[in-house]
């Protein structure tokens, strides 16, 4: 809301616009005050805060709208070239944004002087926490304003924008219509002005704070450079626990008074207290604390928290991003449970959870402590049997010194166990760490070189190193295996997981959860392999032990059903898999969350479906939020963004948008290079999907070289035989074909029926595509006789497999009326092309390319014939 009104109390203003810098409120002497100059078409009225990133002028417009606004200047040596480029690159999504709850970022340029400056509405307001405990709201009042801030921030989350500085100050109470509103402001700007944090940026030359540490998530503690939505909903758990108890889970002085990796380690590392306990503990405040929210007994106050309140706000506070609410939707929906009377999905962490914890910053003194623990045990039952079977003083003696000796004996047996335990366990986790750390594609960003002297020296290895400890092997052989498996090489990954397979079942551990684990993950490693036949039992037995052991609406449960489901559409089933999909992903968002890794994996599913059943623009709007949500949760260079991406970018192909598709590609296959390596199959997706669209541009300088490219990729990779590398064979003839080059072409598209015909019989959807191609090649040989049943084969195979309004059938169609009219069989052809017509503009529109192309083919084909069009 723009401030047009010339007698707003200053006071109030101050308070809601200072919020705009950071904690320092006044102006301090001696420094440089800008007000009365002009800057742009904006004249600086009234300096109104100053900070660590600088300063806050309220300033007047009066081109091309005459309004009031809240204008930052940014600070000398905050590198003006970068912020400005990194803000240019958010203005897009900021643009997108348009909610009551947001306050809008107008503008971003740069003074004479050089230095960068933003524009925002001007909102007449003050921090929220100030605004709760002036007006002494209630915890069900102030849920309730907290609720409009989850839901800005998850409209910002949707239009990929992370705010990362969630603080009191940058979230304002304004009154609108008598009632409370929360205006969120600052987005954007934390991430322009973003440096790397370093001592040298947490403090000034003042040792004035940059920034606000209380708020701080433990990955932005940790200069994390995959910071994603996650990080707001940690500060806004902050910011809930500040509204609860009036205070930070973490004391102020604490953590302004530590130094720099102090500070730091603790916001990593150290375990906050619960809303209700940091009540009891703020002593003399404790009242006015209690008084504020509309309660005269603190302990009824911390009653109230006690529970589930207390769950919410700790789940959004854990350390590991993973175990927080996926979305602020998510904690929004919580807030409303709670104030409903409904149950929450929060709940305290499970005694083992607690314990790993525990175990984990403990290591050292659980060891002794379990020795000690186990000799005392072991002493005593000792001692107890010595009193129960002595028979007088001298007999109790004389067993109680044996018993004793057999304690120490048994004490010391055990701590050598215990001793090699942990040797064990040390030297797998160790074994693990100097091996795999560079493996992982997102981690070693394409370094694929150095993947055989890692893995395979590994691989070797491992059977000596675990000779004696058989889970052991079989923990280490899963990593090996989905090592393998991340990197494309499924023979090798298909023998470490069937090795901890049989290592498992040697154990008798077929129904143990890390051993249903290994039988998914071979599964999975199968089906990309090309052996769908063989993964789907193995994928159907990991489905039923995982929802007999852990429900039907687990995670785990349901991420075998989706991969099912994918099983299912390569197994020719289409709308199965389809209506599979759908159901997956319904029960996906309702117990992960719309935001989830996995629910948007199956969106992605469902995106491709809809593609391969001709419904274009369903699967182009699907692919589209998928890659919105999977770029707004993980970032825009994540791989899961990158995979909605190429999707979307298919479905702009399909659908003649090429130039649209073509530079979408481009962007998003150097992201997956960069990724993941060349040679992978995923990069070499969307190379292939880029090369098509530069062929359809008719670049065919750039597409018939690139072409090339990925058979010899995927060919060294995953072999002549892999469905991918096929596919990629038959791409390369069309861009030949395409170009002229039959020669070439025709051997190609002979020898990739040949391998159809051989690895998936002689009904695959596969095989008909490149038979009617090499139709059409022979066609422009003038070989129509050799090519028309090749086309009638493809056609009727076509029928069989695709739905009847396919838009797959058309072209059929089409490329057989063409070849009957070429044969003068023009009855037959004018049936063929009428029906090819009708169906493409159905489905695809009346100026889409291919029918458009339908209508020169009956055009041509009434011309032969000497009938009017």
């Amino acid at each position: 809301m723009a401030d047009e009104e010339r007698t707003e109390p200053l006071d109030r203003l101050h308070a809601g616009l200072a919020g705009l810098v950071g904690p320092l409120l006044q102006p301090k002497a001696g420094e440089s005050d800008l007000s009365g100059q002009q800057i742009g078409p904006y004249k600086l009225l009234q300096r109104i805060g100053s900070g660590g990133f600088g300063d806050v002028y309220m300033a007047e417009q009066k081109e091309p709208v005459r309004r009031r606004v809240a204008l930052k200047i940014i600070k000398l040596g905050m590198d003006t070239k970068q912020v400005i480029a990194r803000f240019e690159a958010e203005r897009q999504a900021l643009a997108m944004m348009d909610h009551p709850n947001i306050a809008r970022v107008f503008d971003a340029a740069a003074t004479d002087s050089g230095r960068p400056y933003f524009v925002m509405e001007l909102v007449k307001g003050e921090p929220i926490t100030i605004y709760c405990d002036r007006e002494k709201l209630s915890i069900t009042a102030r849920l309730a304003i907290f609720s409009q801030v989850c839901r800005a921030v998850q409209h910002a989350h949707e239009k990929a924008v992370i705010h990362r500085d969630i603080k009191p100050s940058n979230v304002l109470v304004t009154m609108v219509d008598g009632r409370p509103l929360a205006k969120v402001i600052d987005f954007g700007i934390a991430k322009a002005t973003d440096q790397r944090l370093t001592e040298k940026t947490v403090f000034t030359a003042f040792h004035q704070m940059i920034g606000t540490p209380e708020y701080m998530s433990p990955e932005q503690a940790a200069g994390l450079p995959d910071i994603d939505t996650r990080t707001d909903i940690y500060s806004l758990g902050v910011l809930l626990y500040e509204l609860l108890t009036g205070a930070t889970p973490f004391e102020s002085g604490r953590l302004r008074s530590a130094a720099y990796a102090e500070m730091m380690r603790i916001i990593r590392e150290d375990e906050p207290h619960k809303p209700s306990a940091r009540l009891s503990s703020l002593q003399e405040t404790r009242v006015r604390t209690a008084q504020q929210r509309g309660e005269d007994d603190p302990r009824r106050l911390s009653q109230r928290l006690r529970g589930e309140l207390d769950w919410i706000v700790m789940k959004c506070l854990e350390k590991d991003r993973a175990r927080r609410y996926e979305s602020a939707a998510g904690l929004a929906a919580e807030i409303s449970n709670y104030l409903a009377g409904e149950p929450v999905q929060a709940a305290p962490p499970s005694r083992l959870y607690r314990l790993q914890k525990f175990v984990g910053k403990h290591r050292v003194s659980v060891a002794a402590c379990l020795a000690i623990a186990g000799t005392l045990v072991v002493a005593l039952i000792a001692t107890l049997l010595g009193l129960r079977s002595a028979i007088d003083s001298r007999e109790a003696e004389a067993i109680a010194r044996r018993e004793a000796e057999a304690a120490r004996e048994v004490a010391s047996e055990n701590e050598r166990k215990a001793a090699l335990e942990a040797t064990k366990s040390r030297a797998a986790l160790n074994f693990v760490a100097e091996m795999f750390d560079s493996v992982d594609p997102e981690l070693a960003r394409g370094h694929a070189v150095t993947v055989a002297e890692i893995l395979n020296p590994a691989a070797e290895r491992v059977a000596q190193a675990f000779a004696n400890d058989a889970a052991g092997e079989a923990v280490v052989r899963h990593v090996l295996g989905k090592a393998y498996a991340n990197l494309a090489r499924y023979p090798d990954a298909r023998r470490e997981l069937e090795r901890a397979w049989e290592l498992r079942k040697t154990l008798r551990q077929e129904e143990d959860p890390q051993a249903i684990t290994v039988l998914n993950d071979l599964g999975i490693t199968l089906v990309r392999a090309g052996e769908i036949a063989s993964a789907r039992g193995l994928l159907e037995k990991a489905y039923e032990q995982r929802a007999i052991k852990l429900g039907n609406s687990h995670r785990d449960t349901l991420a075998t059903r989706s991969v099912l489901a994918v099983v299912k559409q390569l197994q020719g089933d289409l709308e199965g898999a389809l209506a599979d999909t759908r159901a997956v992903l319904l029960d996906q968002e309702k117990h992960l969350g719309p935001g989830d890794r996995e629910t948007l994996e199956s969106m992605c599913s469902l995106a491709d479906m809809l593609g391969r059943a001709g419904r274009l623009e369903e699967a182009l709007t699907a692919a589209r939020s998928a890659s919105s949500r999977a770029a707004s949760a993980f970032g825009a260079e994540a791989s899961l963004a990158l995979m909605a991406g190429s999707i979307e970018a298919e479905m702009l192909t399909e659908l003649g948008r090429y130039a649209e598709a073509a530079a979408r590609l481009e962007t998003i296959a150097a992201g997956k290079e960069k990724l993941y390596g060349r040679e992978h199959p995923s990069a070499l997706v969307t190379l292939s999907l880029l090369a098509q669209a530069y062929g359809h541009l008719h670049q065919d300088d750039r597409a018939v070289p690139l072409c090339h490219t990925i058979v010899d990729r995927a060919t060294q990779s995953l072999g002549e035989r892999h469905a991918t590398t096929m596919t990629y064979m038959n791409n390369l003839a069309q861009a030949l074909r395409r170009v002229g080059d039959l020669d070439q072409a025709e051997p190609i598209f002979r020898r990739v029926i040949q391998l159809r015909r051989e690895t998936e019989g002689n009904d695959s959807q596969e095989l008909m595509m490149v038979m009617s191609n090499l139709g059409l090649l022979l066609m422009q040989r003038d070989a129509h006789a050799e090519a028309l049943p090749l086309l009638r084969e493809a056609l009727n195979g076509f029928k069989q497999s695709l739905p009847p309004d396919h838009w797959m059938l058309g072209v059929a169609l089409l490329n057989l009326g063409r070849c009957e009219t070429a044969l003068r069989n023009y009855a037959a052809a004018e049936h063929s092309l009428c029906e090819a017509h009708s169906l493409l503009e159905r489905m695809l529109g009346a100026a889409h390319a291919r029918t458009v192309q339908a209508r020169h083919a009956l055009a041509d084909l009434y011309a032969a014939w000497g009938m009017p069009n």
